[in-house]
C-alpha cells in the first residue's frame, strides 16, 4: 500500500529529473542583432524568440521543447522564459508536459535551474508542481528544496524537498511526506527513499500509514516493488511495528505488535504475513465486537493471509497465549503451540488452538490436543488426539472428566462431553450423605459413560450410553443417569443396576458382602433420603432375594437402611431356609426384622411346600416364625405325602 501511493509521486518527480535539455541547433530562430551585456559583465550572444527544439532518436520523436525567449551567454549559460517541454511516448503519443516560468540551462556543464512553478502534468490529468529545481552533476542530480506537490487520481501528496540521483537511480523525499488518498489512506514519514533501478522503497525514519482502516507505525521499513507496475510485491518492518485498526460492521479494534513484520504478495494477489520477535511477544488484539470485548493473542510468530476485504485468517506457531473476555461472564486464558485465528469482513470469527492445549477460565481448566471457539455460538470444541493417547481433561474444584471431546457452551454454562467419559465428582453424593453404616460418601464419586451433558450451572449432570456412577462400594449403572449435584438426586432409566454394601441392612454383614438392586427406573432424593425403584424390580442381598413392581428404600441419618416398602407381585425367598412370601405389599423395618406382607391373599411356603396365606403375614426374621392374621389358610404337607 505504501508504494501504491508512492508510485504516482515517485514516477512525477523522476520525470523532472530526466529532462536535460540537449544543445541542438533550433528548427527557427528569430535572433535580434542588438548585442545585450548579461550580469557581471557576462556577454550574451544573443537573444532568441519563439524558441523551439525537436529531437529525435533513430526516427522516433522524444520531445519537443518550446520557450517564449532565450538569451544566450558567452558564459554558457542560457536563460530561457516560459518554458514548456513535451515528451512522448514510445508509440509517439504524448506524455508528461513540463513548464515552468524561467529556466537557466549551461550548455558545457548540463547544469540547469528552474524556477517559477515548475510542473509536471501527465496524461491522465495528474500533475507535480513545486517552484525550484536545480540540475546538477552535467544534469545527472535533480534537487529542491520548495515543497513537491503531487495531485493525481484520488491522491495528493507532498514532501519539503527532493532529490534525485538519475547515475544510482536514488529518489530521496525529505523534509515531511504527506501522502493521502481520497479514499481515507495516508503516508506521513521524515524522510521516503526510493531505489529505482532496484525497485526498493524505504523509510530510514519510519513513518505512520493509514489505510482500510488500520494505521501501522514503525520506525523502519522497505517496500520492494514489482518491476514496471510500482505495485508492491514484499514489504518489511523493523524496530517494532504498531498496528491498530477498527472494523466498522463488527465494531472490533484491531492491535497487533511485533519487532518485525513481513508481507508479500502471491500469485492470487493476497498478502502472506510474517510477524516476528526474539524479545517480547508478538502481540494481536481485538477489543469490541458483538460477542467478545478483548482478545489477546501471544506469540513468538504469527502469520496472516490478508486480502481485499482485510484479514482472512491469522496463524501463531511457537507456545501462543490467549487472553479472552467476553461481553457477558468471566475471562478465559489459553495456550497451545498454534493458533489460527479465520476472520469474516474483517471480524474475527473461529478460532482453533492445536497441540498441547490449556484453556482456564470461570474456575474451569481443561487440556486437550485441539480446541475450536466459535465466536458466533460462544462454544468451545476439545479433542482428544485420535491417533494418540492425549484426551480431553476438564477439571475444576468440583472435579475432573477425560473425554474424547468436549463442547463448552458459554451463554448457558452448558458441558457436553462425548467419548470414553471418565471422571472424578469430589463434593458428590449416590445415597446418604453420611459416613457410618458403611458408607462411603467421604470418598470421591466417580463416573464414566460414552457421553456426559452438563447443565444448570454445574448442577446437572446427564451421563449416557452405558452410564456408571461409583462410590466406595456403590455403584449404580444405566442407560441414564441425571444428577443433580446441589440437592444430591439421582435419577436413573433403562438397565438400572444398583450395588450397595450389606451393612446398609445388616451392620454385621461381612464388608465385602454387596446388595444389588435391578429394576427399568430409579429415583434417590436426599432431601427425604428415599430411593425409589420401579419396573422388574429384583433385590439381592447375603440372606434374601425380592422380587416386585415396585420398591422403596427409605434410610436413616447415619445413612443406614430403616424400611424397606415393596409394592406390585412381590416375592421374597430366605436363602438359607428357602422359605418364599409372596403378596402384593410388602413392609420391612430393618432394625427390627419385622416384614408384613399383606395381599389377596398373602402366602408363606416353606422348602418343603407348607404354605400358610392369608390377607396379612407377619414375618419376624430374627425368630424365624411367620404369623398371620384375618382368613387364615394352613396347608401342611407330611414326610408319607412325598
Amino acid at each position: 500500500m505504501t508504494a501504491a501511493l508512492l508510485s504516482a509521486l515517485i514516477v512525477a518527480v523522476a520525470v523532472v529529473a530526466g529532462l536535460r535539455v540537449r544543445q541542438k541547433r533550433p528548427s527557427h530562430v528569430e535572433m535580434n542583432a542588438e548585442r545585450v551585456l548579461g550580469p557581471g559583465g557576462d556577454g550574451a550572444l544573443g537573444v532568441y524568440n519563439d524558441f523551439k527544439i525537436i529531437e529525435r532518436v533513430q526516427g522516433k520523436l522524444i520531445f519537443a521543447l518550446e520557450a517564449l525567449r532565450t538569451l544566450g551567454k558567452s558564459s554558457g549559460w542560457h536563460e530561457i522564459e516560459s518554458v514548456s517541454v513535451q515528451l512522448y511516448n514510445e508509440d509517439e503519443s504524448k506524455g508528461p508536459l513540463l513548464t515552468c516560468q524561467r529556466a537557466s540551462f549551461n550548455v558545457d556543464t548540463k547544469d540547469a535551474n528552474l524556477s517559477g512553478s515548475v510542473q509536471v502534468e501527465f496524461p491522465d490529468g495528474s500533475f507535480l508542481s513545486t517552484e525550484v529545481g536545480t540540475l546538477v552533476g552535467g544534469g545527472l542530480r535533480f534537487e529542491t528544496s520548495t515543497d513537491v506537490v503531487f495531485v493525481g487520481d484520488g491522491i495528493l501528496g507532498s514532501a519539503g524537498a527532493a532529490t534525485y540521483d538519475m547515475e544510482q537511480s536514488l529518489l530521496v523525499l525529505s523534509k515531511g511526506v504527506i501522502i493521502w488518498a481520497e479514499d481515507g489512506d495516508s503516508l506521513v514519514a521524515p524522510e521516503v527513499v526510493y531505489r529505482r533501478d532496484l525497485q526498493r522503497l524505504r523509510l530510514p525514519q519510519g513513518g505512520t500509514i493509514t489505510f482500510g482502516g488500520f494505521t501501522l507505525r514503525s520506525p523502519k521499513g522497505e517496500v520492494v516493488l514489482n518491476e514496471g507496475e510500482h505495485q508492491p510485491t514484499k514489504i518489511l518492518f523493523e524496530g517494532g511495528v504498531d498496528i491498530q485498526g477498527h472494523e466498522a460492521e463488527s465494531g472490533q479494534d484491531f492491535q497487533a505488535w511485533s519487532e518485525t513484520l513481513e508481507a508479500r504478495r502471491d500469485p492470487a494477489g493476497r498478502w502472506q504475513i510474517t510477524a516476528q520477535s526474539n524479545g517480547p511477544w508478538v502481540r494481536f488484539m481485538t477489543v469490541g465486537g458483538e460477542e467478545v470485548v478483548f482478545q489477546e493473542l501471544l506469540a513468538w510468530e504469527i502469520r496472516a493471509v490478508a486480502g481485499t476485504s482485510g484479514l482472512l485468517n491469522v496463524r501463531a506457531d511457537g507456545r501462543v497465549c490467549l487472553h479472552t473476555i467476553p461481553l457477558e461472564g468471566p475471562s478465559r486464558r489459553g495456550a497451545s503451540d498454534s493458533v489460527r485465528v479465520w476472520f469474516d469482513q474483517g471480524a474475527a470469527t473461529d478460532l482453533e488452538m492445536l497441540d498441547n492445549v490449556v484453556l482456564a477460565g470461570d474456575g474451569i481448566e481443561a487440556t486437550a490436543h485441539r480446541a475450536r471457539l466459535n465466536a458466533d455460538s460462544g462454544s468451545v470444541m476439545l479433542h482428544g488426539n485420535p491417533t494418540g493417547a492425549k484426551r480431553v481433561v476438564v477439571q475444576s474444584e468440583r472435579g475432573r472428566l477425560t473425554a474424547d471431546q468436549a463442547v463448552l457452551f458459554r451463554e448457558s454454562s452448558k458441558v457436553e462431553v462425548r467419548g470414553r467419559v471418565q471422571g472424578e465428582m469430589y463434593d458428590a453424593h449416590l445415597m446418604g450423605s453420611g459416613d457410618a453404616g458403611g458408607g462411603a460418601s467421604d470418598q470421591t464419586v466417580h463416573i464414566a459413560a460414552g457421553s456426559l451433558t452438563v447443565t444448570e450451572n454445574a448442577n446437572l449432570f446427564v451421563l449416557r450410553d452405558n452410564a456408571r456412577m461409583w462410590q466406595g462400594q456403590q455403584l449404580l449403572t444405566a442407560d441414564e443417569i441425571r444428577y443433580w449435584s446441589a440437592i444430591r438426586k439421582v435419577e436413573s432409566k433403562g438397565h438400572v443396576r444398583t450395588t450397595l454394601p450389606a451393612t446398609f441392612v445388616d451392620l454385621e454383614a461381612s464388608s465385602d458382602s454387596d446388595i444389588v438392586l435391578s429394576s427399568r427406573s430409579m429415583l434417590y432424593h436426599d432431601s427425604d433420603r428415599t430411593a425409589v425403584y420401579v419396573g422388574d424390580v429384583v433385590y439381592t442381598d447375603p440372606k434374601h432375594r425380592l422380587k416386585a413392581g415396585r420398591l422403596e428404600v427409605m434410610l436413616g441419618q447415619e445413612n443406614e437402611v430403616e424400611t424397606v416398602i415393596a409394592t406390585g407381585a412381590v416375592s421374597i425367598e430366605e436363602t438359607a431356609t428357602g422359605q418364599t412370601l409372596t403378596g402384593n405389599h410388602a413392609i420391612r423395618d430393618v432394625k427390627t426384622g419385622i416384614v408384613v406382607l399383606t395381599g389377596e391373599p398373602a402366602k408363606a411356603v416353606d422348602a418343603e411346600g407348607n404354605m400358610l396365606s392369608g390377607r396379612s403375614l407377619t414375618w419376624d426374621q430374627p425368630g424365624g416364625r411367620v404369623s398371620v392374621s384375618e382368613e387364615t389358610e394352613t396347608i401342611y404337607h407330611t414326610e408319607e405325602e412325598f
